[in-house]
């Protein structure tokens, strides 16, 4: 959440206070220039006696609440000699105070130095200031010194602190190579093709502004790799507008933080083999004229398609709307309004919320619609495994004792869950872990096969207890299930299974297609509420996805195999 420009320290912890008694997920509180005595100055060396009269005091409220700090800087830095480190290094001594003080993020909102002035993700333009330097030529200067200024910013922290370093840096600071270093930010937009060029170009994280407060926009803006709800000059924390708003800034949030084994894992991926974590849908369907103007959906990672629904695509001033196939709603009224339309490619593919399913035989459009609050359609491939964690207030509230396997069965697929200590570079000396999750599916002989590795590898902070809690689509209830061999019983209720730490077993919920299956005795949630079901698509807050643990319960890390046994006709 990005505060207001003017923004004191005792207003700041009131916003920070409430997000956490609202239960609306925040991580990061972010100041704009007037945190300096003299805004925009950026001499790095005194806080605004006015506003921050105790800068210490205030970060660490902060941190107690789970928050991490960010400072906004502009873009003034030395135009001479930028190829010299010791001209760089001194540009970044001046952050030292503040990194001491506790501050882990920085948004470079203008270009180092300041010589470019060009629009969010367009052509440059460039002021008449000069950059020099003895050994280059100023045109070529100009595409290399926020490369170099990012480098030494990361560089630098990574030698003072040990960590890794949040750097926003506006999308037009992204000279050459800029792709290396997390995350880019577009701007002022809220979505369309800028963001999704700029992941074909190479840029793993790339996000916007949340600026749109409909379920829409929101649905949008907390399914990126990272969310910024910008208040610099605004009053948009979420409780100022409806309830309605509020309330989609909550679920959505909740979303987003049981996906972060999902994101980040997709983000292991990225660093790994260059696929980007948003992905214009031409990405994987280069063979489709229809998706090579697509602005309105992407695939967020390799599994989930993430449908826009106020975008338009357009082609050559023509739309590439051809007919649309009604799906799930039979009017826009029978939805209250929450109906759009969204591209399949061929395939099958599941409704996420819903559970059911659409088998495209050609690529097309169809109509949909989606609960209350979410603000758009997801769409799953078939075969997809999605892990996920708890729904939590900020990511370092609890661990992911407890994960959870969406899975949605189709052919032969599988997935990697990766693991690591989320703060420094000891994965690059090999401390993280790696569990690999298979999906096999035998329609003849009616039968879903699941299979869990043992965890690989280890580092420092990793849960020392985990269980898996499998979700698996089926249209129908299985017959039975197995883990290991052992046949697991069926429990009548899915609040039966998850709240009594007694018990293991299967559990049909009919509502959206799902057999819960909980692999282990020994842990359960916490007590219940009526609605508040952890196994819902539409997540309840962090409280109703606390889970509790036995004192006698038994760590399992031996690889696991579950089996289903599917009806082979229909259920009528």
């Amino acid at each position: 959440f990005r505060n207001r420009y003017w923004e004191n320290q005792d207003y700041v912890i009131e916003i920070a206070k409430t997000f956490r008694q609202k239960e609306i997920p925040c991580d990061m509180m972010a100041l704009e220039p007037a945190w300096e005595e003299e805004p925009k100055a950026m001499k790095w060396t005194e806080w605004s006696k006015d506003r921050f009269p105790d800068p210490q005091k205030f970060i660490r409220q902060l941190k107690e609440m789970g928050y991490q700090l960010d400072l906004w800087e502009s873009g003034t830095a030395p135009f001479a000699n930028v190829t010299a480190t010791s001209v760089r290094d001194a540009w970044y001594d001046k952050r030292r105070g503040v990194i001491d003080q506790g501050v882990r993020m920085f948004k470079q909102d203008d270009p180092y130095p300041r010589g470019i002035v060009s629009a969010e993700l367009e052509e440059p333009r460039f002021t008449t200031d000069k950059v020099t330097d003895e050994q280059f030529a100023r045109e070529e200067l100009e595409n290399i010194t926020n490369s170099l200024y990012s480098d030494t910013l990361f560089t630098n922290f990574r030698k003072q602190t040990g960590e890794r370093a949040i750097v926003m840096f506006h999308a037009y600071n992204a000279s050459v190579a800029s792709h290396r270093w997390p995350f880019q930010w577009a701007g002022d937009y809220s979505t369309g093709y800028a963001p999704l060029n700029a992941s074909l170009s190479g840029h793993a994280m790339v996000s916007y502004d949340l600026r749109d407060q409909t379920p829409g926009g929101i649905h949008n803006g907390f399914l990126t790799p990272f969310t910024v709800i910008d208040a610099w000059a605004y009053f948009r924390e979420p409780w100022l507008y409806t309830p309605a708003i509020e309330e989609s800034h909550r679920r959505n949030g909740c979303l987003r933080a049981r996906l972060v084994p999902y994101f980040y894992s997709s983000l292991w991926q990225s660093h790994v083999d260059g696929v980007p974590i948003i992905r214009p849908m031409v990405l994987d369907h280069t063979h489709d004229p229809n998706t090579y103007f697509m602005g309105s959906q992407y695939m967020l990672g390799d599994w989930l398609l993430v449908d826009l629904t106020k975008s338009s695509d357009v082609a050559e001033g023509k739309t590439v709307i051809k007919s649309i196939e009604k799906f799930g709603v039979s009017s826009a009224d029978e939805a209250e309004g929450r109906v759009g339309q969204v591209y399949l490619p061929e395939g099958k593919w599941i409704d996420y919320w819903t559970g059911q399913e659409v088998h495209k035989e050609t690529a097309g459009w169809i109509e949909g619609s989606w609960p209350k609050y979410m603000g758009g359609m997801i769409w799953v491939k078939a075969g997809a495994i999605i892990p996920m964690g708890q729904a939590k207030n900020y990511e370092s509230e609890k661990k992911d004792e407890i994960v959870v396997l969406d899975v949605f069965p189709g052919g032969v697929s599988s997935y990697q869950l990766y693991e690591d200590d989320g703060l420094t570079y000891h994965y690059e000396k090999g401390e993280y872990a790696i569990t690999r999750i298979t999906s096999q599916e035998n329609l003849q002989k009616g039968a879903v096969r699941i299979g869990i590795s043992q965890r690989q590898g280890q580092y420092d902070g990793m849960p020392m207890r985990r269980s898996y809690l499998l979700k698996i689509h089926a249209k129908n209830s299985p017959k039975r299930v197995w883990i290991d061999g052992a046949e697991l019983p069926n429990v009548k209720t899915v609040e039966a299974l998850l709240y009594n730490p007694d018990i293991n077993g299967w559990s049909y919920y009919t509502e959206e297609k799902k057999a819960i299956i909980k692999l282990d005795r020994g842990w359960s949630y916490a007590d219940p509420e009526a609605g508040k079901k952890p196994i819902s698509a539409v997540p309840p807050t962090s409280r109703f996805e606390n889970v509790v643990w036995k004192d006698d319960a038994k760590a399992v890390f031996n690889s696991r195999t579950v089996t289903l046994q599917m009806p082979t006709k229909p259920v009528l």
